[in-house]
């Protein structure tokens, strides 16, 4: 029981939130975290410029079908 003392609410500022990405690359000038980059298949012209020979559909067929398979495996390890 607290009798004869007034007590004052004080609220402290609290900084604006933050990444720790933005942080990172201020801090450093150059991005410290993962990327995501997509990786395709290039071929190099004689003349030097580089040419993308990936079919994209073909890629996305193979995608699926390892994405099917990784379910197969881990479906009896989740109903374990």
């Amino acid at each position: 029981m607290m009798t004869g003392r007034n007590f004052r609410a004080v609220l402290m500022q609290v900084p604006e939130r933050e990444l720790m990405g933005d942080i990172l690359l201020r801090e450093n000038d150059e991005p410290s975290l993962p990327v995501h980059v997509n990786i395709g298949k290039f071929l190099r012209t004689e003349s030097g410029l580089y040419v993308d020979t990936e079919d994209r559909e073909d890629a996305a067929k193979r995608r699926q079908i390892a994405n099917a398979k990784e379910r197969l495996r881990l479906n009896p390890i989740i109903d374990l």
